[in-house]
């Protein structure tokens, strides 16, 4: 199957322009502001998820690490009007639960490492600026609807999934609702992309 170059990609949700979903994308107001720390290599693929979670909350930025050329700066990264809070699964990590926003004092910066598995649970280790912020972590055993890369382990979450699940305790079950219906639309886009069932001769399998 041939399938199509960088040339032929959508520069804001690079899928395939005849697949391009951009005019599908919803954005959405959140009280808690996402600062995703992205390792350099995801900035440019297709299925990196924080990129779909920047284009969907309007209230997220992203910092790219791993740059030979220019150390990120976390310290430019985080909101002082925010109480910042880490999003990894980390054995000490407190449960977001129902109870959390009645002990905690928001708004709140969720923080969340992005890369593959290895990248991600390196971030707050080596960022001193991380270190004194409390780790939050997804109660439950999720399931994840991410269909693109193989999960590093059962149950396992993509960014956009973990976000999506954190803001539900933070925010509502109405943006959950949301989100995880953009999700699913923006997977179904890529995965089309992937088996060449586009109109015309495109791709060839």
């Amino acid at each position: 199957m041939i399938r199509p170059g960088v040339k032929n990609r959508c520069s804001r949700c690079r899928v395939t322009k005849l697949l391009c979903f951009c005019d599908k994308i919803e954005s959405f107001d959140t009280l808690t502001k996402v600062t995703v720390i992205m390792h350099v290599s995801e900035r440019k693929l297709t299925t990196n998820t924080a990129n779909w979670l920047n284009l969907t909350l309007s209230n997220s930025i992203i910092c790219i690490r791993g740059q030979k050329k220019e150390r990120l700066d976390v310290s430019k990264c985080l909101d002082d009007h925010y109480t910042p809070l880490y999003l990894f699964p980390d054995d000490d990590a407190v449960p977001l639960d129902d109870s959390f926003k009645e002990k905690h004092k928001g708004p709140f910066n969720l923080i969340v490492p992005d890369g593959h598995w290895k990248q991600a649970s390196k971030v707050k280790l080596r960022e001193k600026r991380l270190h004194n912020i409390m780790t939050v972590k997804i109660v439950g055993t999720q399931s994840s609807n991410y269909q693109l890369r193989k999960a590093p382990y059962p149950g396992a979450l993509c960014t956009y999934e973990a976000v999506m699940y954190a803001l539900r305790e933070l925010e509502s079950e109405e943006l959950f609702l949301k989100m995880n219906s953009m999700f699913e639309t923006m997977v179904g886009q890529i995965l089309q992309a992937r088996s060449g069932a586009l109109l015309g001769d495109k791709f060839l399998k």
